[in-house]
């Protein structure tokens, strides 16, 4: 049995508390689940704090002293406990990293709230106080989660974080269940709860760099190489990937290509950057590159539309989705911001909100069928309407 102090747990510091928790939440319907984390100076963010929440209990657990996580795998997959997150990514994918396991099922009040008439990405504050009447502190962002020991304050804060979670999603869940959209969320948090989430391939980590879409694709696969060579290097010391080389370098010795030491060193910032040994490889990379099998160079996504046309597009498009979106009662710009429209209208098919979850069913499939010219904008009695475009 656990005994508690005042309203919350003293600390989880070894396995044998862990283990008393576990046994206590077992089976429980919903489990509320926060992080605090440190990323400033590592590849791996740093779990510092795992918070979590019953209807009737709170808990917190010390990563730094307990070290192994790996016991909390059970409860975070069991199909019996819904896990509530509020903008839970980045706790899921530090889950997924210390126990092995992508929490499941999920239920994220973030991702809720727009079906409810909230802002897109609404803060948890903002939400704790509509939905509960409760105006929270803040906490100083800049705190270090890493210093032991922890104030009574950061406990305090740290707990308030799951301490509505369990509320707010039964609050959520029967307005979305009144509103008949529970179901339009069940995509969504099945994608929330997917391994490949938070993996990476490694042939598409130009991607990441910035700009690097700029470079004609002979140089994008330098971007390419040069972006797997250093999430490696980043990887194996544990070091964030702007410290092995910022996407501006890899970027400038992608476009530059060159081919001694000499010149790779001409390029301001490299000197500093790389050691004698690491500008080798990296001059091995680009005459690797340039000697490449041109099918084998990254593929960037063709503009259907130029951009120009694509700004305009986007207006049209806009003028579907706010038809959409009175129909169903949301803000338009809940549904879709003017940025992926013209990404829309340019060609890209991937990596938009548009293109998943309730969003697609509500509009977006209607925007593409639109673009591929199998749908058609009509006026019908004194409103604009998509009818199908005839087939011969």
């Amino acid at each position: 049995m656990i005994e508690f102090l005042g309203d919350a747990y003293v600390l989880i510091t070894n396995a044998r508390e862990l283990e008393a928790m576990l046994g206590e939440i077992e089976g429980c319907r919903a489990l509320a689940i926060d992080t605090e984390f440190m990323r400033d100076k590592t590849y791996y963010p740093l779990l510092c704090l795992v918070q979590l929440a019953t209807d009737d209990a709170e808990y917190l657990i010390d990563p730094l002293a307990l070290r192994n996580l790996k016991p909390l795998a059970g409860v975070l997959s069991d199909e019996r406990t819904v896990k509530v997150f509020h903008a839970g990514r980045q706790d899921r994918e530090l889950l997924y990293i210390n126990c092995g396991v992508v929490p499941r099922p999920v239920f994220d009040t973030q991702a809720a709230a727009p079906l409810l008439g909230m802002p897109q990405q609404v803060g948890y504050s903002t939400v704790v106080q509509d939905l509960c009447g409760v105006k929270l502190k803040k906490l100083d962002s800049l705190t270090d989660w890493s210093l032991r020991p922890l104030s009574s304050g950061q406990m305090r804060y740290s707990l308030e974080d799951v301490r509505y979670l369990i509320p707010m999603y039964d609050k959520m869940r029967d307005r979305l269940e009144q509103a008949g959209r529970l179901r339009w969320l069940d995509g969504e948090f099945a994608a929330m709860s997917d391994p490949a989430a938070f993996e990476t391939r490694e042939a598409d980590l130009w991607q990441k760099v910035k700009k690097a879409s700029t470079l004609p694709r002979r140089q994008l696969v330098h971007a390419s190489n040069l972006a797997i060579w250093r999430e490696r290097i980043a990887r194996k010391r544990n070091i964030p990937r702007r410290w092995v080389l910022p996407d501006e370098l890899v970027v400038e010795i992608s476009r530059v290509e060159p081919e001694t030491a000499d010149e790779l060193y001409r390029i301001r910032g490299v000197r500093e950057k790389l050691t004698s040994g690491m500008a080798k490889d990296v001059l091995e990379l680009l005459k690797r590159g340039k000697e490449s099998d041109p099918s084998t160079w990254p593929v960037k996504e063709k503009r259907r539309v130029a951009q120009g046309g694509a700004d305009a597009m986007a207006d049209v498009l806009m003028g579907i989705v706010r038809m959409r979106a009175k129909e169903n009662r949301i803000a338009p710009q809940v549904i879709a911001v003017h940025d992926e429209l013209v990404a829309l209208a340019g060609g890209k098919r991937t990596g938009l909100d548009l293109l998943s979850g309730w969003r697609y069913d509500i509009v977006g499939r209607e925007l593409v069928d639109f673009l591929d010219g199998k749908e058609a904008l009509h006026v019908v009695d004194g409103r604009l309407a998509t009818v199908p475009t005839p087939t011969e």
